[in-house]
């Protein structure tokens, strides 16, 4: 997915079933809507961010801010987004976390060694 797409998934797009969440993304670059599925062990990582998520949220957003402990009213923006990937990779203490963005691949990193 682009990072913009992110911004745009609603709680609607996400629709639970037993085993797999379905993920529709409808507004996206290229006009073509897209979908896919989540199953395990991505699924209880959805199960509980959802869960998380408390019932007087305004926003119809599907990814919102979470900090000191706490889901905020309030979605995620592209830019918090695209620095995620950086954030991963000097978390986990990566070489060069700078070079972590949505188009440097882990898979370009092993590569190089």
């Amino acid at each position: 997915m682009r990072t913009e797409e992110f911004t745009h998934v609603l709680m609607s797009d996400v629709k639970k079933y037993p085993d797999i969440f379905h993920v529709k993304i409808e507004i996206t670059k290229t006009k073509v809507k897209r979908s896919f599925t989540i199953s395990q062990p991505f699924y209880d990582i959805v199960a509980k961010y959802i869960a998380k998520r408390p019932a007087k949220v305004l926003t119809s957003g599907f990814f919102i801010r979470y900090s000191n402990g706490k889901c905020h009213d309030q979605v995620i923006g592209k830019n918090k987004f695209s620095g995620m990937p950086r954030a991963i990779a000097e978390y986990f203490g990566l070489e060069e976390p700078e070079r972590y963005t949505g188009t440097y691949s882990l898979i370009q990193h092993e590569e190089k060694e």
